[in-house]
């Protein structure tokens, strides 16, 4: 588990390894620090390391967000068409 305390933003990030996310005890000390950081004002922003391959998941997004600029782009030039 990493750290970082953001007074700046008043914000403190835990990044957490699968490791981190399936031992009893460090939830345990984590959820009592998640206590004392709002009593003191500090929002906690939580990372948990997902279940997928990182490439993978990164791949599969790219192509969903590339196809769905192509079709918003061909509709919009479609529309265009229609209007001349």
């Amino acid at each position: 588990m990493e750290i970082r305390i953001n007074q700046e933003l008043q914000i403190v990030e835990a990044w957490l390894t699968h490791e981190d996310q399936n031992d009893p005890g460090r939830m345990a000390q984590l959820r009592t620090r998640l206590s004392v950081w709002r009593s003191q004002h500090l929002t906690p922003v939580l990372y948990r390391s997902g279940s997928g391959g990182l490439y993978e998941t990164t791949l599969a997004l790219l192509k969903y967000n590339r196809r769905r600029s192509a079709a918003q782009e061909l509709a919009e030039e479609r529309e265009r068409n229609m209007t001349m």
